[in-house]
């Protein structure tokens, strides 16, 4: 990997650690209650809706795609948020 790569990936780690408020550790919590942690992060930082959003523990949910489904504003959200992997999402913008 060059060196450009590397100094972009980390980068790219540090403005998202910052972006979220979070410590490297956290960022990097790959759990199930780090992974719904992170989502309700993201919804409350960038959701359209975040004033919507129900007070819903991340640690009663056994993924974040139930947790994303428990939370989500379904009167104007039936299809804008969604979970996908890392491979889907890189096979769609390729």
């Amino acid at each position: 990997m060059s060196q450009t790569k590397k100094n972009f990936i980390a980068l790219t780690v540090a403005l998202a650690t910052i972006a979220f408020g979070e410590t490297a550790a956290q960022a990097q919590d790959c759990s199930i209650l780090g992974q719904n942690t992170f989502v309700q992060t993201v919804l409350d930082e960038y959701y359209l809706w975040y004033r919507e959003l129900p007070n819903q523990n991340p640690a009663l949910f056994d993924s974040p795609e139930a947790y994303l489904e428990a939370v989500r504003f379904r009167p104007l959200d039936d299809s804008f948020s969604y979970i996908a992997g890392k491979a889907a999402t890189d096979a769609f913008f390729s």
